[in-house]
């Protein structure tokens, strides 16, 4: 019998509740053993090497073709780019409270700012994965030209509200169909 069939109820709480825990129990499980996986085995297979760069054999004609590229940049976050999206995985506790602030800004963004943010296709329960639309990663030579002229987009603070959510790296900034959007952003001051 399989670990999350064992559980127990605890009092109070309800069959529903219990069935949909030990699911996401589960899928969390299963998500942490699947992305052990790919980060030791799966990369070398597909040509991707683990800081980011693309093997030139088999492996990375397969990784060329599929679009796919691995971020271990990130301190408290791991990116994973296949195609279209972009899947943020949390790496501890302060990776889920990055995704979940992400989420919360862009859930109560204006249509000007939502502009200026990539967006949030999809956030797992718990923080545990954003799903966000891929861009183009803004080149350093770009990041520094926009600084000097103070070219970034601006955001318009609201009394009461967060200040700027995101930092001025060229890692956190990229292109979205044809417009400049923050890639990252869970800084700022937000409060969960």
């Amino acid at each position: 019998m399989p670990h999350w069939e064992k559980s127990q109820l605890t009092p109070g709480q309800s069959s529903a509740t219990h069935g949909r825990n030990a699911m996401l129990l589960f899928l969390w499980g299963v998500g942490r053993s699947l992305l052990r996986r790919l980060s030791l085995l799966g990369l070398a297979a597909v040509g991707l090497r683990v800081d980011g760069g693309v093997d030139r054999g088999v492996g990375g004609l397969i990784a060329g073709m599929l679009n796919i590229e691995w971020q271990t940049a990130g301190t408290t976050r791991l990116t994973l780019c296949i195609g279209r999206y972009a899947f943020k995985f949390a790496r501890s506790r302060r990776g889920r409270d990055g995704n979940r602030r992400e989420r919360l800004e862009w859930d109560r963004a204006t249509p000007e700012r939502r502009e200026i943010l990539c967006p949030i296709l999809w956030t797992a329960p718990f923080g545990l994965v954003n799903v966000m639309r891929r861009a183009v990663p803004l080149t350093r030579e770009d990041q520094l030209r926009r600084l000097d002229t103070d070219d970034f987009p601006d955001w318009d603070y609201m009394p009461g509200g967060p200040s700027e959510p995101f930092e001025y790296k060229e890692s956190d900034w990229g292109y979205l169909d044809g417009r400049l959007v923050a890639l990252d952003y869970a800084g700022g001051s937000l409060v969960l």
